[in-house]
Parts: structure tokens; C-alpha cells; sequence
């Protein structure tokens, strides 16, 4: 049984995982938990798709009356899309998609836009305020409708049709496809049979639907060429030698928007037609390929050229803030601001950028009345908490590396913490002891299990 011909519809294209996979990959990279029904990202896409047809977008308002999904819901829809739509004067545009993402026919005909290499069921768009027997017929009414309309477009009643073959079909869950069968078979729109599901949609059904209105755009309808039919209009600047290139090739406003962006990347008039002969030949290569279908020279070199913009502005970014960042590393500011950080590290032994030292005793502690002396036997302190340190390490199923590199870090802290509680004498006149060191250095060693105190040799390690 065939739709009446003067339902609005469009195709509804046959998702893969790779769709799926692209979808929730956007969403993770937006920190946003991944999903396992496409229902809505598909039907955008789909009709985004169809517009494409008429080399036309389609904003917010326009989306929703066609699919009758909330404006929240494809806005939030659209956001998942941003690698396969963008944003073109206001309005939402598919891109084509990649290799993989729709499941191809396998023996395609007429082929007049990219969207006909792919299988595809008609969607029948809902009407506005549309009611089924008092309940509302919106989207997953019009979506498992036009699912059974397709099968019974090849036998009537059909024997494969099932709520689990829908639901795969539609990305729509059971309980969902089970409602909305009951919902049609109350309507008298289906009904069970010996032969399997048999759908009967009736005039007085028709309603339900939007309806073609003279002027309508259809499935089959190709665009105007891109280039306008009009002449240019020439400025008498010094940029009339690229309006000349660009006239045979697409619209002026394609060539006003190039002409603007190679002002910004400073391209003389060489470059500019240097890179409209290799974005042609390009163009030529992609349709030749099968790639590109339906091709838009003009916005193609309108986007080569933005993404070229988009990387000089990256760049040009970059290395203002590396000379900006360098600047500063010179500056007397950034150096007040080391000399700052280093006093304080310097007077706290315990700081992450305080590297435990013959100083960092001297500065606390005095060893001996003259100065080298008193250098040096802080040096063989240091040595002698290491040693203790390795011994401790030795016994363990260390690397050499790995035990060389923890004697060190248990040194600092050992060393570090004892000289804290001796931070009273930082740069004080009066000094600790050698005696008062060695008890600090043991009072902390003491707390490492199996190493014990290092001088008082007469304590029992823990």
C-alpha cells in the first residue's frame, strides 16, 4: 500500500555505528555521558539532508515545524551533530558525511545528490497539534508509521514487521514501539492478521499529516545553478581582477566573502589566483571521484580560505603569547617574584622547592666555630643520614636506580623535618646544637618503620 502523494515527507537515512560512534565521541569530548538511542540526531541530520537538496538551511524555528521535535531537544541534537552540520548565515547545514556513516543501497540509481547512494525510509512529517483517538500523534507515532508504511509498500500484510524489527529501525525502545503499535491498532490504522501486520491508513487518517502545499519542495527537486544569473557588479578597486576570476565560476557574494578573507591573509593577487585554480582543480578531482555529487565551488573556496584564516589567527595567537610569556620571564616583576619565592623556600626546609643542604643546616645549626669546618661537618651529617638512608633501601627488592633515587627523597625529608623544628634558629644569632640536630634527625627517623634512629645507635629501631 502506497502513501498519498500529497503527504510532506522526507528521507530518513539508515544509521551505522560509525554514526553512532561520531555522535557519542562529540558528546565526550563536550564531558557529556554517551547514549544509545540516535533517533533525533538522525531525523535532524536526515532533514538537514534534504534541504541540502535545495542548496538551502534551515534554522531553529524551520526544524522544529518540519519535525515537530522541541526547539530544546534539537538544540541539544545539533550540539551532538557539530562534526557532521554547521552553521552557515543563520542557518543549520549538513555536511557530507564520511565513508562508513550511512548504510549504502546496494545498487544505487539516478544519482543527484550524495544523500541518494544511502537506504532510507520516508518519514512522513507530523502535522502540528495532530490527535490520534484524544492522544497527541507526534514524532514516534510519525517515525514507526512511516516504518510500517515502508514495509507494506512491498507486500501488505507483511509477515517480517514486529515491535523488535521497529525498534531496531528506529532506534525508538520497546515500551515505546509497544504504545504506539497499540495506539494504531486502536485507530484501526494496523491490524493483526493469519498473514502477518496489515496496514490500512484510511482518508479521514490523512489529517495527521502536514500537507503539500503548491510549491512544496519534493525529493526530486534540483537547485539553481550556484553562479547567478545576474552580471557582477564591479567596484573600480583594486580588487575587480578577482571579482573577474571569480564571475564564471560562482556567485558575487561567494567571491565578495573570498576577496574579504584574502585581504585578512594578506594574499596578493598571484596568490589569490593560485589558490582558486588548485581549490577548481580540487573540486574537479572530488566530483570526478564520486566524492562530491552535488558540488558549491563558491563555499568551498570561501572555507578553504576561513580555515586558512582560522590557522594564520592560531598561530599569530601562539606566538603572541610566547613573546608575551617571555616578556614577562624577563621582566623585573617575575624576578622579584622568584627572589620572593626562593627567600621563602630558603626559610622553610620542608618547602617542595627547598633542596636540603650543608647551608640548610649552617643557616639553623652550628657545628663548629669556623666556617668551613662547620661547612664540611654538616656535609658528613648529610652523608651520614644517606648512608643510613641506602642501608635501609639495600634490603628492599629495589633497582639500583630506584633505590638511589628513594635514599634521596627520604633523606630531604628526614633532614628537612628535623631542621623545621629547629626553624626558631633561622637566621637567628643563636644557633642549635650539633646535639639538638642529631635528637631531631633520630626523633623522625624513629617514625619510619624498620629504619630507626641514625646516631643514638643504643635505641632499638622500630
Amino acid at each position: 500500500m502506497d502513501m498519498p502523494k500529497h503527504l510532506k515527507h522526507f528521507k530518513l537515512l539508515s544509521i551505522t555505528d560509525a554514526f553512532r560512534e561520531a555522535v557519542n565521541s562529540m558528546r565526550e569530548s563536550l564531558n557529556l555521558p554517551t547514549i544509545n538511542r540516535f533517533m533525533n540526531e538522525r531525523l535532524v541530520y536526515s532533514f538537514l539532508a534534504f534541504r541540502s537538496r535545495q542548496n538551502r538551511g534551515a534554522g531553529i524555528n524551520e526544524i522544529s515545524r518540519e519535525t515537530r521535535l522541541h526547539k530544546a531537544t534539537i538544540n541539544a541534537t545539533l550540539q551532538n551533530l557539530t562534526r557532521l552540520v554547521q552553521q552557515d548565515g543563520g542557518k543549520w547545514v549538513s555536511q557530507e558525511p564520511s565513508t562508513g556513516q550511512f548504510l549504502p543501497l546496494p545498487n544505487p540509481r539516478a544519482i543527484k545528490h550524495w544523500s541518494d547512494r544511502y537506504c532510507y525510509i520516508n518519514y512522513y512529517q507530523p502535522a502540528a497539534k495532530a490527535k490520534l483517538r484524544g492522544k497527541r500523534f507526534g514524532v514516534s507515532h510519525a517515525i514507526v508509521l512511516s516504518t510500517v508504511a515502508s514495509f507494506a509498500k512491498q507486500t501488505n500484510p507483511n509477515s517480517r514487521l514486529s515491535i523488535q524489527l521497529v525498534c531496531k529501525l528506529t532506534e525508538l525502545n520497546s515500551k515505546t514501539v509497544s504504545s504506539v503499535f497499540s495506539d494504531l491498532r486502536s485507530a484501526e490504522i494496523i491490524e493483526y492478521g493469519s498473514g502477518g501486520v496489515r496496514f490500512q491508513l484510511a482518508e479521514h487518517h490523512w489529517s495527521l499529516f502536514q500537507q503539500k502545499t503548491p510549491g512544496t519542495a519534493t525529493q526530486e527537486q534540483i537547485s539553481l545553478p550556484e553562479a547567478s544569473k545576474d552580471h557582477y557588479s564591479f567596484r573600480g578597486d583594486a580588487f575587480d581582477t578577482c571579482r573577474k576570476l571569480c564571475e564564471p565560476l560562482f556567485a558575487q557574494s561567494y567571491a565578495e566573502k573570498s576577496i574579504s578573507l584574502s585581504q585578512k591573509l594578506r594574499m596578493s593577487e598571484n596568490e589569490f589566483e593560485d589558490a582558486l585554480r588548485a581549490t577548481k582543480a580540487l573540486n574537479d578531482k572530488n566530483i570526478k571521484s564520486g566524492k562530491c555529487s552535488y558540488p558549491n565551488l563558491g563555499k568551498f573556496f570561501v572555507n578553504r580560505l576561513s580555515q586558512r584564516w582560522e590557522e594564520q589567527r592560531r598561530i599569530e595567537s601562539e606566538a603572541a603569547q610566547q613573546r608575551a610569556r617571555q616578556a614577562y620571564l624577563q621582566s623585573d616583576e617575575y624576578k622579584q617574584k622568584q627572589k620572593a619565592e626562593a627567600e621563602k623556600a630558603r626559610a622553610n626546609p620542608t618547602h617542595s622547592l627547598h633542596t636540603v643542604d650543608a647551608e640548610s643546616i649552617t643557616d639553623r645549626v652550628q657545628l663548629d666555630s669556623d666556617h668551613f669546618r662547620n661547612l664540611q661537618f654538616a656535609k658528613d651529617l648529610l652523608r651520614k643520614v644517606h648512608l643510613h638512608c641506602k642501608a635501609y633501601f639495600s634490603k628492599q627488592d629495589l633497582s639500583t636506580q630506584k633505590q638511589v633515587n628513594e635514599t634521596l627523597v627520604l633523606r630531604e625529608i628526614i633532614v628537612g623535618q628535623a631542621l623545621q623544628s629547629l626553624n626558631q634558629y633561622f637566621e637567628s644569632e643563636n644557633k642549635a646544637s650539633c646535639r639538638e640536630l642529631e635528637e631531631a634527625i633520630d626523633a623522625v627517623a624513629s617514625k619510619v618503620k624498620g629504619l630507626g634512629p641514625v646516631f643514638s645507635r643504643n635505641e632499638n629501631p622500630n
